[in-house]
């Protein structure tokens, strides 16, 4: 039994160099170690090859397996395994087996004595509903396993379906009764300035009128929260005002604005913004950020504005991300540091690292660039990272880890 495999290897792009490739080998399954696999012959060492090879299967026992192929260059430097899976059939009895049970299961295999049983009328196939109870399941992200069994006894794979469950409590009839407002700084929950919200409610609109007798000229924060009928106070809402200096007939207009990145260096040591324009009550501020020297990944841009009478605003908060500058790939950095298996994948991406380590952020693109799906988990603990793909048409993909300001691009292919 013969199985015909189709490959094209190139050389990585980088600095320039006289290596070509010169050999290559293919094994199933376990890694054997470089070297020690089947040979594949290339004919002449060259900088690219491609063709079909066949590959001997008989030996192996039916079901799946991986076929793992890689390649030598002329300086003795093996490249990374490429696998990919295939499904080798077992002789069929005369008379084969029905499907004759079914077995569901929430994220950890029980073994198939375990999880929910499900008898089934013996058929070739079954179509149909189960309702399962999801009762003492933690609220997040599970995931629900089924296989079904023959007539023979034997268990097929398990397919998977990944569900959330809210852990939002259960709807409360208690009404809003209070409420209590504060500047700047917490009191206390029914420390603050008592409000009166009338007759008892399910939600409220408040206007109320502000007590600024205690307050110093300029800006500052209002922080609003209210109280249900079985005394729970709710997180607070806040707003900015603020209040004049003392001057009739004098409002203390904008006269210098600055913006700062990373720690804040203290008012008034930031970059200036717009130096020299007319005070006024309000401004519109467009301008280049200088954002060289930065590390690649997240970042935060602050901006504050000082009026005339020299007392600063708060800040004011934006996001924004750097990256790397696009077709700038670094591979050598991501197969040393970072670890991505299986590839090809059909259900999760494991991924883990044994020299970086810190909270990362796994976000997945299409080739094309478009945003896919993210999520985030703490690399190098020891543990992969499991990075769910189940529900990704077939393709190939973009996975871009980002970690400790440092990114790390690579492709993996969805069968």
């Amino acid at each position: 039994m013969k199985y015909l495999f189709g490959f094209l290897i190139m050389l990585a792009a980088g600095n320039v160099s006289a290596q070509q490739l010169n050999y290559a080998e293919y094994f199933f399954d376990t890694d054997p170690g470089a070297g020690q696999g089947i040979a594949v012959p290339l004919g002449a060492a060259a900088d690219s090859v491609s063709g079909n090879i066949a590959v001997n299967v008989s030996a192996l026992t039916p079901g799946f397996h991986i076929l793992y192929f890689r390649t030598r260059n002329t300086s003795g430097v093996w490249s990374f395994p490429q696998g990919r899976k295939f499904y080798i059939a077992g002789q069929l009895p005369e008379t084969a087996a029905k499907i004759a049970g079914a077995n569901f299961y929430f994220d950890t295999d029980p073994g198939t004595g375990g999880g929910i049983h499900q008898p089934l009328a013996a058929a070739d196939s079954v179509t149909g509903t189960a309702s399962i109870s999801v009762a003492g399941l933690a609220p997040g992200f599970h995931r629900l396993y089924a296989r079904v069994k023959d007539t023979a006894g034997k268990w097929s794979f398990s397919k998977t379906v990944e569900f959330f469950i809210d852990g939002t409590p259960a709807i409360s009839t208690a009404k809003i009764v209070s409420g209590e407002y504060f500047f700047d700084t917490d009191p206390g929950y029914g420390n603050g300035t008592f409000l009166s919200t009338g007759s008892a409610a399910d939600s409220l609109s408040l206007s109320p009128t502000l007590l600024l007798d205690s307050l110093t000229p300029g800006f500052h924060r209002v922080y609003l929260r209210v109280r249900d009928s079985n005394g729970l106070w709710s997180n607070y809402g806040v707003g900015q005002l603020y209040k004049e200096a003392a001057s009739p007939g004098l409002s203390a207009g904008i006269k210098a604005a600055e913006y700062f990145l990373g720690a804040d260096p203290g008012a008034g040591n930031g970059t200036p913004v717009l130096p020299g324009f007319a005070i006024a009550d309000s401004i519109n501020i467009n301008c280049q950020v200088a954002t060289a020297g930065l590390p690649l990944g997240d970042d935060t841009l602050y901006l504050r504005v000082q009026d005339s009478t020299g007392l600063w605003s708060f800040y004011k908060a934006a996001s924004f991300r750097i990256e790397n500058p696009a077709g700038i790939i670094d591979q050598a950095d991501l197969q040393r540091d970072i670890v991505v298996q299986p590839n090809p994948v059909s259900d999760a991406l494991n991924i883990y690292s044994e020299s970086v380590a810190g909270e990362a952020v796994f976000e997945i693109r299409t080739v094309e660039g478009n945003f896919v799906q993210r999520l985030t988990g703490f690399i190098g603990s020891g543990k992969p990272v499991l990075v769910p793909v189940a529900g990704l048409p077939s393709g190939t993909y973009v996975l871009i880890t980002s970690v400790n300001h440092r990114q790390f691009r690579g492709s993996f292919i969805k069968l």
